[in-house]
């Protein structure tokens, strides 16, 4: 989301651009972790903003946004599970400004929602559970399958939409 990718920046950029003070913490106190964005360049901050604001259009339109911005994490050197987390937490404020910008369109859905709700539910739990215990080396070689599966769905969309059409006029 542009929002959180804004945000970042604006907490990394001084640092990046030096004009923070290096401090050696209290006693006691325990030191900071290095992360992803501790090492990210300038270009990459660029990127990760461009990449972010393309999604969210992307998402506004058609979905399918995380195809841009999941590959950037992980071009970016973020770890497979942190990008992902990253990224779904990433598309909430989307999804929400969707909600809001849709609401006429979403008059008379309260039956599909509550049909569908139960089964997105399951599916992200099952999905979450899946991966805080999967090992990341494991989740590292799905990423690419994963992504591709994705991919493949998003462009067989319209199809499935045009048979399920007829199925249920």
């Amino acid at each position: 989301s542009p929002a959180i990718v804004v945000s970042t920046i604006a907490i990394r950029l001084p640092h990046k651009l030096g004009k923070t003070k290096s401090t050696t913490p209290p006693m006691g106190a325990r030191p900071v972790r290095s992360g992803p964005m501790d090492n990210l360049s300038a270009g990459g901050i660029i990127l990760l903003a461009v990449s972010a604001l393309l999604a969210g259009g992307i998402n506004a339109v058609a979905g399918g946004g995380s195809l841009i911005t999941f590959p950037t994490l992980l071009a970016l050197g973020f770890p497979p599970v942190t990008a992902n987390v990253t990224n779904t937490v990433g598309l909430v404020p989307g999804y929400l400004g969707g909600i809001a910008g849709y609401r006429k369109e979403l008059e008379g859905q309260r039956a599909n929602v509550r049909m569908l709700l139960p089964a997105a539910f399951a599916g992200a739990l099952v999905g979450a559970v899946i991966l805080l215990t999967t090992s990341s080396n494991i989740f590292r070689i799905l990423v690419p399958f994963l992504v591709l599966g994705a991919s493949l769905l998003l462009i067989a969309q319209p199809a499935i939409q045009k048979r399920l059409a007829r199925l249920h006029p």
